[in-house]
């Protein structure tokens, strides 16, 4: 067994421990695609995987996806990531400036979440839950504790 074996197997086995698993890849299109055509203001996400503990910024809606797409195409933050591997996906009330650095702090991008969960809500039931900073989660996977 190589590396890349080992590193799927472990992945397999940690999607296969989840209690409850709420999203398939068509509903990741569907979520990214009523994200896409929101009109209110998406400016940051973040992305967290199964097999990494980081959780990854991403500064637009990842996409268009065709019917037949079982993953993320050639876009940061994992490119050719598989929708199974997404744990979660945040949208944070507030994120940095993509063009912010040390040099020129340029101020907070908002997200409009209130208007934006009414706006998935008419779209399908996703597993939205807001969060005690204000940002909305959706969730791929739950595990028991």
């Amino acid at each position: 067994m190589n590396n890349t074996d080992e590193i799927q197997r472990r992945i397999n086995q940690k999607i296969d421990s989840a209690t409850v698993a709420y999203m398939n890849d068509s509903k990741w299109r569907k979520l990214f695609d009523a994200l896409r055509n929101y009109a209110g203001n998406i400016n940051g996400m973040q992305l967290k995987f199964v097999h990494d503990e980081r959780i990854l910024p991403t500064f637009g809606v990842p996409g268009p996806y065709e019917e037949h797409e079982v993953g993320l195409g050639d876009e940061m933050p994992a490119p050719y990531a598989p929708f199974r591997e997404i744990e979660f996906l945040l949208i944070p009330k507030k994120c940095q400036h993509p063009n912010t650095d040390q040099n020129r702090a340029l101020p907070d991008l908002q997200n409009d979440l209130f208007p934006l969960k009414k706006h998935l809500d008419k779209i399908a039931k996703f597993p939205i839950q807001f969060c005690e900073d204000g940002s909305i989660k959706i969730l791929g996977y739950s595990w028991s504790s």
